[in-house]
């Protein structure tokens, strides 16, 4: 995937420091598709938008 190493890039930019280690242990997961075999396909896009749009939110609310 060409977009991994700007996502591993970023998430140290946008999550606060006590927050760090475990964002990155999610995001590390879902990039390697660890959660595909649990749910349908439609549930992971569904979670995938659903926690980009609480980024966003949080982010706004910093700001």
């Amino acid at each position: 995937m060409f977009h991994s190493p700007a996502i591993q890039a970023a998430v140290p930019m946008l999550v606060p420091q006590q927050e760090l280690v475990r964002v990155n242990g999610w995001s590390q997961s879902m990039q390697s598709g660890a959660f595909l075999p649990c749910f349908p396909m439609r549930t992971c896009s569904y979670l995938n938008a659903l926690t980009a749009m609480r980024k966003v939110a949080k982010v706004k609310l910093r700001s």
